[in-house]
């Protein structure tokens, strides 16, 4: 310890050392510094550039060159080194002082004494940042340390202090030749820093323009910066201290209609017990749906043998009314943990079920295209087999599996799975009609037609936007607050649930970013009425014909909000559900189509097997065959038909919307298929490749496989 507090001495002695003094208390003047190097380093540089080293900056060269006594010399020094002001500035204060102390010598004090008047150097340091010595030296201290407060408090530049002591030490001096107290003269010049207020403002209006500039604008840039700073915690206590209210389960709304009805009417219950026989080992479902061509038909058809009790119980499910899964039904846990890797997934009961609409897992939907697949590949070993009939039941299964998987959750997603399941049904009966017609009876085809024209009857070619709207409230529920009016703003958990959806933050960054885009997210209610907007619009503009579509009044507005990432961001929430609307309701209209087509082959195969010829005309179907001309949904005209060598050809006009003769487009076949706005076809934007590979018709029965040309636009 005593170590310790020797070394602390020995700093402390150091720190506090003082060169020796020439009396007062004032050090001497320390020598001029020679050499070459400290010469160029105190020359100005037009001197240098003249070629001369003057020295003329060096301090302690102008006070010894002055020949001025100690202790004036070093006073001069001392009080000239720790002035604020840059070193021509120095120099000047020091001739100023030079100047006034040789005039003082001349007329008889001693150096001593003119010392004395100019007041202690540690005093005299204080007062004179940048106020001449005669200042201090012909004034009161009490008038001197007026001057030094209003000078201090006016904020001046190292000039300004200059002129303005000089005017304030020629006011005062004034005041005493005139025989006034230094007390009455302080007294009368009121208060100092009101005094440098007012200096103060007279000096900047007396500044430059380019300061005042400046000036102005680093003041408006504290002020935004203030308001920022202001704003965002606003913002942040918003943001932070405001959490989403769950106010309404939607997956009970879901699980209302299928908790309502009875054993009789569910079909689940026998789906699970399907899907719960099948081996972990089946093939998969592109080799179910590969056909007999298939590299792994040997295995399809070992699999479909053994699995025969399972296809038939899923047949039977196929006949209930209603599908009736129960989201969080403790009967579904074997199942979810099978194929979905836990029994939790939809929680453990309905009550207790309150998941995410956007993240909820649909194993089931999934596993029932896998019986879809098992029904298309039964369908055709019977067809093989020469069993028409079951090839009647297996086309019927998949109709009323597509009707069940329609009551899953009624987005477009799950649509577009009803429209996969639908697509094979037709498929399969356009292909046996095609090339083996004779394993129907005719009334496997009336079963059929009745089956297919009931389906479309009930509305299950309509696609729906229900679950779209509720999925964006849903959302909105738990990313938004809740002001009790139906408004709200985005908060902490809101936007860490967005970033599970896309939104590129960072988990660091959502304290830094997220209050600021609280502000700039739209907010609950303009979000669910800008959806219901455009959703309204949506459904009202495509449940048209599809001759009559025009392109999306709303598509601008979106294209809008996805061309500018404020506008992107602004609306994220409804990025999320709007994307891929319009093209999953064009599949829906070309599945409508091939519905019709599929309906006038039967009706085509059943006057063929009538009157024992194909009819020159789909007119002489109706009204004993077919009820009603089928469309073609790109012309609004009858469905185009002709025989070709004694066979008929079904086809529609397609995406160039003129009549080539049945003969496909070199793009393929489902190049006729695309759909494109009559705008778009005369725009002159079309280049020749696109308007040849177009050109052709959407052949529909006999079916044909795409021809492999590449088409590029």
């Amino acid at each position: 310890m005593s170590r310790r507090m020797t070394q602390l001495k020995l700093i402390l002695d150091w720190l506090t050392r003082r060169k020796p003094s020439s009396g007062n208390g004032i050090p001497p003047l320390p020598p001029p510094r020679d050499g070459f190097w400290p010469r160029v380093a105190s020359t100005p540089l037009r001197d240098l550039l003249a070629g001369r080293l003057s020295a003329s900056l060096d301090l302690r060269r102008v006070v010894a060159n002055s020949g001025l006594p100690e202790p004036l010399a070093g006073l001069v020094y001392e009080t000239a080194r720790r002035s604020a002001v840059r070193e021509p500035r120095r120099i000047m204060a020091a001739r100023e002082a030079i100047e006034h102390f040789q005039a003082g010598l001349a007329v008889g004090p001693p150096p001593v004494a003119l010392a004395e008047s100019y007041l202690t150097w540690e005093r005299a340091s204080g007062p004179v940042q940048g106020m001449p010595p005669v200042v201090i030296t012909t004034l009161p201290p009490e008038v001197v340390g007026t001057i030094a407060r209003v000078v201090r408090d006016a904020k001046l530049w190292p000039r300004e202090r200059h002129d303005v002591s000089s005017e304030l030490a020629a006011h005062f001096c004034d005041g005493l030749a005139n025989g006034t107290s230094s007390d009455e003269l302080t007294a009368s010049f009121g208060d100092a820093r009101s005094a440098a207020r007012l200096i103060h403002r007279a000096k900047l209006r007396s500044r430059p323009l380019a300061f005042r500039a400046l000036r102005r604008a680093c003041q408006f840039s504290a002020a935004i910066a203030g308001a920022a700073v202001v704003g965002y915690c606003f913002l942040a206590a918003r943001f932070f201290g405001n959490a989403p209210k769950i106010a309404r389960n939607y997956i009970a709304d879901v699980n209302a209609e299928s908790r309502g009805l009875s054993p009789d009417e569910r079909a689940w219950p026998l789906y699970r017990a399907a899907l719960l026989k099948l081996p972990d080992d089946r093939p998969t479902t592109d080799d179910l749906m590969a056909g007999p061509k298939g590299e792994h038909w040997p295995e399809v058809l070992t699999f479909l043998n053994a699995n025969r009790d399972t296809l038939d119980i899923a047949r039977t499910a196929t006949k209930k009314t209603h599908l009736g899964y129960v989201y969080g039904d403790p009967a579904n846990r074997e199942f979810l943990t099978r194929y979905a890797g836990s029994p939790d997934v939809h929680g453990p009961s309905p009550d207790r079920f309150e998941p995410e609409m956007m993240s909820l897992l649909l194993p089931h939907a999934q596993e029932m295209l896998t019986l879809a697949a098992m029904f298309e590949a039964d369908a055709r070993v019977a067809a093989v087999t020469g069993r028409g009939t079951r090839v009647t039941a297996d086309v019927d299964a998949l109709l009323g599996l597509a009707q069940h998987v329609r009551e899953i959750f009624p987005c477009v997603v799950v649509e577009l799975m009803v429209a996969s399941v639908h697509t094979r049904a037709t498929r399969i009966v356009f292909e046996l009609l095609a090339d083996q017609p004779t394993e129907f009876s005719e009334n496997d085809l009336k079963q059929l037609a009745h089956a297919l024209a009931g389906y479309s009857a009930a509305g299950h070619l309509r696609l729906r936007t229900d679950g779209e709207r509720m999925l964006i409230d849903d959302l909105s529920q738990r990313i938004f607050s809740d002001d009790g009016n139906g408004d709200g703003h985005l908060t902490a958990v809101g936007l860490a649930a967005l970033r599970q959806y896309g939104l590129p933050l960072p988990t660091e960054k959502i304290i830094l970013f997220g209050p600021w885009m609280s502000a700039t997210v739209a907010g609950r209610r303009e979000t669910h009425d800008l959806a219901t907007h455009w959703l309204d619009r949506f459904e009202a503009e495509r449940r048209r014909p599809l001759w009559q579509w025009r392109p999306w009044s709303a598509e601008a507005e979106i294209d809008a909000v996805s061309a500018r990432t404020a506008r992107r961001l602004r609306f994220f929430p409804l990025a999320l559900v709007m994307a891929g609307l319009d093209g999953a309701f064009l599949a829906a209209e070309a599945g409508a189509q091939e519905h019709d087509a599929v309906l006038t082959a039967i009706a085509l195969e059943l006057h063929r097997r009538r009157t024992g010829e194909w009819p020159p005309s789909l007119a002489e179907l109706t009204p004993d065959v077919l009820p009603e001309l089928p469309t073609d949904r790109f012309t609004g005209e009858p469905l185009r038909y002709r025989l070709m060598e004694g066979r008929p050809l079904l086809y529609s006009h397609g995406t160039d919307r003129d009549d080539d003769g049945g003969v496909r487009p070199t793009g393929g076949n489902g190049v006729a298929r695309m759909w494109s706005e009559s705008a778009q076809l005369d725009s002159t934007t079309v280049t020749t490749a696109w308007a040849a590979a177009h050109d052709g018709d959407w052949v529909l029965w006999p079916p044909v496989e795409d021809a492999s040309v590449p088409f590029s636009n």
